[in-house]
């Protein structure tokens, strides 16, 4: 005689408290790949609408996570907390401000005020999170430091932003921010390989 063994379910309010900061990475992936698609369409004779398609399933992807992740906060604001404090999760942090520069260089053909507005307010966030994100690692004595690839993720906005930033008009600004970019990439790629 065979049992069958069922698997109780969460409910749907523990199901939202398990999504965690890298699911933004997912976004950052459908819409790189929409940003792709988009530059590969002149040249490879490719179908516009499987890149904007992709860019706006990205942006929705994001507004959804948001959403998500807002009534994480609400809910279990110490589970929140939790990752804040966590040496390698707070890393991914990140992740926002950069899905918002990326998703800036899709909103760019059709609006660059819009895309100005949301490129200018992810660079600023992600300066910000790098000046409380890696102080934090530099404190760490060696016993509590674990190298972690998700040390660069605070650092990439700078490298990438200046991609955006420039056709849009800011390239002074873009230049800043790339040259500080470099200069931090460099100093975390020796602390994560030593």
């Amino acid at each position: 005689r065979s049992t069958s063994v069922t698997m109780p379910t969460l409910p749907r309010s523990h199901k939202i408290l398990n999504l965690s900061m890298p699911a933004f990475g997912g976004v950052l992936g459908v819409a790189g790949l929409g940003l792709a698609w988009r530059e590969a369409t002149p040249m490879f004779a490719a179908p516009e609408w499987v890149g904007e398609s992709l860019l706006s399933g990205a942006g929705l992807l994001f507004a959804v996570l948001c959403f998500v992740y807002t009534l994480k906060i609400v809910r279990s604001p110490q589970l929140a907390l939790e990752e804040i404090r966590d040496n390698n999760r707070i890393n991914f942090f990140a992740a926002i401000p950069l899905c918002v520069m990326i998703l800036s260089a899709g909103i760019l053909p059709y609006s660059t005020s819009i895309a100005a507005l949301g490129w200018l307010t992810a660079t600023i966030t992600q300066l910000i999170l790098v000046l409380i994100i890696l102080p934090k690692s530099f404190r760490l004595s060696l016993e509590d430091y674990q190298p972690s690839p998700s040390l660069l993720l605070p650092t990439a906005g700078l490298l990438i932003g200046p991609i955006i930033g420039a056709p849009i008009g800011y390239i002074n600004f873009s230049w800043m921010i790339f040259t500080l970019g470099v200069a931090l990439w460099l100093w975390v790629t020796f602390l994560v390989l030593r």
